[in-house]
């Protein structure tokens, strides 16, 4: 990960679907990938990647899926 320049923010233990997270860093989606490909490759790892998106972006995200299905609160 330095070598490509990611940042490893430290493991968490959440209380849900997966056993372990990573935050991870990284300056774009392709250097995640390799990241994560590394990690398979060298252990017993099965990886999923989350891609985090901005509050703003929730809402907009939020508004085109009311928009789609014509929800109203």
């Amino acid at each position: 990960m330095k070598r490509r320049g990611d940042k490893y923010h430290g493991t968490f233990y959440p209380a849900a679907h997966y056993d372990a997270m990573s935050l991870i860093q990284a300056d774009n989606d392709n250097s995640v990938k390799e990241c994560v490909s590394e990690a398979e490759r060298e252990g017993n790892v099965q990886a999923t990647t989350l891609k985090p998106i901005s509050q703003e972006e929730g809402k907009e995200f939020e508004a085109t899926v009311h928009e789609l299905f014509r929800i109203t609160n």
